[in-house]
Order: C-alpha cells, then sequence, then structure tokens
C-alpha cells in the first residue's frame, strides 16, 4: 500500500517521546501489551484500575491510552469523559468484549479513536499502535506547517479525527502545486484557516497571502482584484507571487466574474489606461458555503469559472462531524484565553458531555463564542454546564426530548440500519465493523451487497 512504509517511519520516529497509558484489570494483558509497545520502542506506563487511570493522568501527560471498557463500573462514555476531562488532547483506545457493542459505538461516537476486541492478537495491537501513533504525528505535522514559530495559527484545523487526517493528507499531496482550489465548507467551519494553512504548506509560503471578500461592494472588489496596490504601482491582487484566498466567491457580481475568468485564462490582466499588460501570478484558492452547481444551474456563477476554480475542490466537515476534535479545541480556546487572564481553566466531565452532544450550527467559530462566553460566566477556572450558552442546554435538551411510541420495523431493516449506523461511525471501516457487530467479513460483504449498501451509502 503506497504510503504505508512512510506512516510506519513517522511512528518509528516519534516513539521514543510518544508515551502510551495500558490500563487492564488482567495481568497478564497489561504485561503482553507492555512488551508489544516497548518492542516498537514507545515510553510505556501501566494501570490495574481506572481509579489509577486518572491518578496518573491529572500528574502526568500521555499521548495514548490504552483502556479496558470494563475496569470500572461506569459505561465507556463515561470513562472516556473523565478521562478527556483531565486530558482533552490524548487519544483514547478501548478494548473489551465485542458483546458491549452499544456502549463501545457510544464512546467511539464521543471521541474514542479506536476499539480492539478481546481477545486481541499481539500483531493487531502493535499495528493499532503504529497506527495511531503515525496519524497523531501526522496531524501535528500539518499544524505546526500551519503555524508560526511551532504555535498553531489556524484553529480551524487543530484536530486528529479522521475525516481531519484524510483532508490533511489531500493538503500534502496539492499544496506545493500552484493549481486553484475550491474550499466547501458550511459557516464557521474554518475554511479561511484552511486556506492558510494550504499556503503555509505550499512552496509560496514565503510570499504573502491577500484574502478578498467577494461580498465587498462591486468597486471594491473588482479595484482589490484587478487595480495595482498602493505598495506596488505595477502590481495588483492578483499579480502579487503569492497566494489570493477569494472568500465567499459566490457571492462575487457575473461581471466580475467574466473578467476573473479572462485574467486566470489568459494569465495576464490588461489595464484601461493605455492597454498596459499585467501578469497574473498568484495561486487562487477559493471558498463558499453555498451549493456552486446549482449556482450555475440557475445562472448566479458562470460554467467556465467554476470549472477553472474546480481544478482541486475540498471538503471541509462540519463540526458536527468530527466530535472527536471538539475537546481539542475546546482545549485550544482554553489555553488562549488562560493565557490572557491568567486563570487555568478547566472542564468538568458534565461540561464535555453537553459539548460531545451539541450540534454545533455555528461551527468552530461558534465553539470559539462559547468558550469564551463560558469562561466569563465561570467566575472562576473550573467550567460546569450552567456556564455554557443558553442555547446551548436548550438545544441538547430539545434533542434528548423522549421520542414517540415505538413503531414495528422489520428484522431485515433492523439489521440492515445496524450495519449502516456502525460504517458511518467508524468512517467506512469494514474490517472493524464486522469486528463490532461481531460477524466475519465475508459475511458483512455478503449482507452489503443483499441490502443495496455501496460506497455512496455510507
Amino acid at each position: 500500500m503506497p504510503g504505508a512504509t512512510h506512516l510506519i517511519s513517522r511512528a518509528d520516529s516519534a516513539a521514543q517521546t510518544f508515551c502510551i497509558l495500558i490500563a487492564d484489570g488482567d495481568q497478564g494483558i497489561r504485561a503482553a501489551c507492555q512488551r508489544a509497545a516497548e518492542e516498537l520502542g514507545f515510553m510505556v506506563r501501566i494501570a490495574d484500575n481506572f481509579s489509577a487511570v486518572l491518578s496518573q493522568l491529572s500528574v502526568r501527560t500521555a499521548d495514548l491510552v490504552v483502556l479496558d471498557a470494563g475496569l470500572s463500573g461506569a459505561d465507556p462514555s463515561t470513562m472516556l469523559f473523565r478521562v478527556k476531562a483531565l486530558q482533552p488532547g490524548v487519544e483514547v483506545v478501548l478494548t473489551g468484549e465485542r458483546s458491549r457493542l452499544e456502549s463501545i459505538l457510544e464512546a467511539l461516537k464521543n471521541g474514542a479513536c479506536d476499539f480492539l476486541g478481546k481477545p486481541f492478537k499481539n500483531e493487531e495491537f502493535m499495528s493499532l499502535l503504529q497506527r495511531v501513533a503515525a496519524s497523531r504525528v501526522l496531524a501535528q505535522e500539518q499544524l505546526v506547517r500551519a503555524g508560526v514559530n511551532g504555535r498553531p495559527s489556524a484553529s480551524g484545523m487543530i484536530g486528529q479525527s479522521a475525516a481531519m487526517l484524510r483532508l490533511y493528507r489531500i493538503i500534502e499531496r496539492t499544496a506545493s502545486s500552484k493549481h486553484p482550489i475550491l474550499i466547501l465548507g458550511e459557516k464557521g467551519a474554518g475554511k479561511s484557516s484552511l486556506a492558510r494553512m494550504i499556503h503555509a504548506c505550499g512552496s509560496l509560503r514565503e510570499h504573502p497571502f491577500v484574502e478578498v471578500n467577494c461580498a465587498s461592494p462591486f468597486s471594491q472588489l473588482e479595484s482589490a482584484l484587478f487595480a495595482p496596490s498602493a505598495m506596488a504601482m505595477d502590481q495588483h491582487a492578483l499579480g502579487v507571487r503569492g497566494t489570493v484566498f477569494l472568500r465567499a466567491v459566490a457571492a462575487m457580481p457575473l461581471a466580475i466574474q467574466g473578467k476573473l475568468f479572462r485574467a486566470l485564462q489568459e494569465k495576464e490582466i490588461r489595464q484601461p489606461d493605455g492597454g498596459r499588460v499585467l501578469p497574473v501570478e498568484a495561486r487562487v484558492i477559493a471558498a463558499t458555503d453555498r451549493d456552486l452547481d446549482a449556482a450555475v444551474q440557475q445562472g448566479t456563477f458562470r460554467r467556465d469559472l467554476y470549472l477553472r476554480l474546480n481544478v482541486v475542490a475540498l471538503r471541509l466537515p462540519p463540526l458536527r462531524e468530527r466530535r472527536e476534535d471538539i475537546p481539542m479545541l475546546a482545549e485550544h480556546f482554553l489555553r488562549a484565553l488562560s493565557q490572557n487572564s491568567g486563570v487555568a481553566y478547566s472542564m468538568s466531565p458534565e461540561t464535555m458531555k453537553v459539548m460531545l452532544n451539541y450540534a454545533w450550527p455555528g461551527n468552530v467559530r461558534e465553539l470559539e463564542e462559547a468558550m469564551r462566553h463560558a469562561a466569563s460566566a465561570s467566575g472562576g477556572s473550573l467550567i460546569t454546564p450552567a456556564h455554557l450558552p443558553p442555547e446551548m442546554q436548550t438545544r441538547v435538551s430539545s434533542e434528548r426530548a423522549a421520542p414517540g411510541p415505538a413503531k414495528i420495523i422489520p428484522l431485515a431493516e433492523v439489521e440492515r440500519k445496524a450495519i449502516l449506523d456502525t460504517l458511518h461511525q467508524l468512517n467506512g471501516n469494514k474490517q472493524m465493523a464486522a469486528q463490532m457487530l461481531g460477524i466475519g467479513k465475508t459475511t458483512l460483504y455478503r449482507k452489503l451487497k443483499e441490502y443495496g449498501i455501496g460506497r455512496g451509502s455510507v
């Protein structure tokens, strides 16, 4: 598999600084896991009960906790919340009996990164450790590239969810080219941050990043794109050897769309004052929260410009599709607030539970505002659910309202839904889905065919 050796080398290079806490009530399993992790070069600590896990995490950081889901009387999600409350950025891999499918799936939905069913083979465990370590290192590399002096500046790009890791890999392959990029995503998802990250990862990172709001008044937008700048009388935004970010590109007037298409097509702009010709050198990154296909059909966006901008299309997932990134983002925002106020903010497990169950219609921008509101309302260092914005608590309560009378559902439909839900929550990983459902991979493929579940259904 292309890139597999590359990922393993990333894990190997990070092993000496990657700390794993292995928590299991079975001494034999603890010892076997410890030997396997140390054989790979990881630093290892062990715990034989959940209280010891919490005690260790309260005084020492860890990159990964391998946690037996049956280690305490609490359900896996509650254990996960308590771990994340102490160290929001830590990865958690659950181990346990496959019979606890429902509670394990809930924990995976709430931020656990993987599950390993007992009994498991030594090779399975070692492969999982390498995969988690490689993914974490890759995410950290991308964040450092997007930051200044090693500190992330693109807050919306903080995250190690499967969706974000896939996005990072695409960026890694395309950032160094100069092809136009079209970013699609909801309001507040972090499209501007993603554009800056692409610029910071590319060959033009030492050159300017110019942001242009396409919803600006006509004359202002036309001047920003095509008129010589005050800094350099023979240059314009598209002539700067750097990146031009077209924010809200769907709002661009048709007349300017035509002029932009011609400039990108001909790689030059002819000025009206005497016919001066200025070269177009900038790389263009455009972003929108609208459906450009529909805009083309409606005649509000030029098809030729759409095709020109859509050379590489990136979909930035909304926050509700990468809930496992919520603790890390919240920690980032609280850390920034702590630096300004001098108060070391932390969240109770109940607060994190509310945040993980909230729909986040305003995405990352709303999360940042929620943390600012909570810190202000807390009056201290501990943030409880009562300090969160009122609309969050109201909406979570309504989402949890009791459903109406249950109806009889055919068994085949129940099975089909269970398979679809499991694949969706595991990001299409069929091998893990079969494991979680307690069936063989061959059986799963047969049922996928039987129920007509294709790649587009997941």
